[in-house]
C-alpha cells in the first residue's frame, strides 16, 4: 500500500514561455498529506534513537535536526558534538538520505569572556559558530538566551 502510495507521482507546472511542464517526483511525501507525518515518524525514529555521546540530545522536528551538546570545556564540547553530528550522518547515509552541511549552523552558548571557538564538523565540513540561526522559523540568539556551561547547537 506504502509502495502504491508513494508511486506514480508528477508535478506540474504551467510557464509562459514552455508551457505545460511535467516532471516525474521520485522522492518525498506528498505536501498535506494525511500519511506523511506518519511515514516522517517512522522513517526518523530510527534517529531518534540513535545512540549518542552524553551530555548530547538529538531533537527532530519536519525536515530539521537539531543536536545539543553541553559541557564543561570547549575540548569537551568538540568532542561531544562532533561525536554526535558524526552519528548522525552515519545514519542519514545509511538511510540512503543526505546530509546539507551548507545548511548547518551552531552556535555556542557561554557564561565566557574569553574561549576558543571549538571545531565542529559535518562529514568533514567545518560549521562556522554564528551568533545566531533559525530553527522551525524562529531565531536563536546568543544574547537572549540563558548562559550556564558551553552548549553547542545543530
Amino acid at each position: 500500500m506504502i509502495r502504491s502510495y508513494l508511486s506514480e507521482r508528477c508535478i506540474i507546472i504551467g510557464t509562459p514561455a514552455a508551457g505545460v511542464i511535467r516532471r516525474e517526483v521520485t522522492s518525498g511525501v506528498p505536501q498535506g498529506s494525511v500519511l506523511g507525518p506518519l511515514l516522517w515518524n517512522i522513517m526518523f525514529d530510527g534517529l531518534l534513537r540513535v545512540r549518542t555521546p552524553p551530555g548530547t540530545t538529538t531533537i527532530c522536528f519536519a525536515d530539521d535536526t537539531l543536536i545539543v551538546a553541553e559541557a564543561d570545556s570547549i575540548g569537551e564540547l568538540e568532542g561531544r558534538a562532533n561525536g554526535a553530528l558524526e552519528t548522525a550522518a552515519r545514519w542519514v547515509a545509511r538511510a540512503g538520505l543526505s546530509l546539507a552541511a551548507d545548511k548547518t549552523e551552531a552556535v555556542l552558548f557561554t557564561n565566557r569572556y574569553k574561549y576558543a571557538e571549538p571545531v565542529v564538523k559535518v562529514n568533514d565540513v567545518r560549521i562556522l559558530v554564528r551568533e545566531n540561526m533559525r530553527y522551525l522559523g524562529c531565531s536563536v540568539i546568543r544574547e537572549l538566551l540563558g548562559k550556564r556551561k558551553y552548549h553547542g547547537a545543530r
